[in-house]
């Protein structure tokens, strides 16, 4: 048993397994139930959990935004690993002197 809170289209705003949330109703559910998707994706109708596909479907996509472009790097803004090697090497050789 959980509670659930809907908003005026039936759609789940927000649940709780402990406690009470804003507004709920009891529902026989369970956080399986959600199959790892928000509740937000779901109707309760009538005792009825519902996934809204269409919805679902522009969730997915609002998730998979690509990846930015590395900004390039203007030759000589980096050293290599043997450059920075070298200078440690030599600023612990140097020191006190």
């Amino acid at each position: 048993m959980m509670k659930i809170s809907l908003d005026e289209n039936n759609y789940i705003i927000s649940f709780a397994v402990v406690g009470d949330v804003e507004n709920s109703i009891e529902a026989n559910l369970s956080v399986e139930d959600f199959n790892d998707l928000p509740c937000f994706l779901y109707k309760y109708e009538n005792g009825i959990l519902t996934l809204d596909e269409e919805k679902k479907k522009e969730w997915e996509d609002s998730q998979v935004e690509p990846e930015p472009e590395p900004e390039p790097t203007p030759a000589g803004d980096y050293v290599t690993y043997e450059e920075l090697a070298k200078a440690i090497k030599e600023g612990v050789n140097s020191y006190g002197k």
